[in-house]
């Protein structure tokens, strides 16, 4: 079995017959170098991806814990805590804050993580509640009763949901500036 030389490597003598569907042999170093270039700069953006989400979930794990007293009191919460915690969300997308919310849960402490109460654990076998609005009595909502038990109150709900709808639905890896997200407290207004 004869195999053919590469075309670099023919003597100077041999004519090779143009093939039109084949690139030129000067556009073959300009090819591989764009392959290579991008074969570099997906796995680049692909450690960075990795990072990110080492980030997250370094944050997640941090955030687990919070609050540092379990007399804080997370409509006043500690101005230095607050603010490493709006540091650590930063890099979340709303499904990481869920995610979040549920480890937290799974721990038995409000979703809130500025919160360091007990989340709220009905005894029912009911999968369903109905919450009344405080106005009209034909204002009711039907609600699951796992979603109620993320919280310890209505308050850290409302603190907790407030923040989530701040965050950046696009993956910190693919924005602009991951770091300059602002959050803000529902107490800071």
């Amino acid at each position: 079995m004869d195999i053919a030389p590469l075309p670099s490597a023919r003597p100077a003598s041999h004519k090779a017959v143009p093939n039109s569907s084949a690139a030129p042999d000067y556009a073959l170093p300009r090819i591989l170098d764009r392959n290579t270039d991008s074969a570099l700069l997906q796995a680049t953006l692909l450690q960075q991806r990795q990072e990110f989400e080492l980030q997250i979930l370094d944050a997640t794990e941090k955030l687990i814990d919070f609050p540092s007293l379990q007399s804080a009191d997370p409509a006043h919460p500690d101005p230095a805590e607050a603010t490493r915690f709006k540091t650590l969300l930063t890099l979340f997308q709303p499904a990481d804050y869920d995610s979040l919310i549920h480890e937290r849960n799974i721990n038995g402490k409000c979703g809130y993580a500025l919160c360091p109460c007990s989340r709220l654990i009905e005894n029912t076998r009911a999968k369903f509640r109905i919450l009344r609005g405080k106005g009209n009595p034909e204002d009711f909502q039907v609600v699951p009763r796992a979603q109620l038990e993320q919280w310890c109150s209505e308050e850290c709900a409302k603190r907790a949901l407030y923040l989530k709808v701040q965050l950046d639905e696009q993956p910190a890896w693919m924005r602009a500036s991951p770091h300059d997200v602002k959050l803000v407290l529902l107490d800071d207004l």
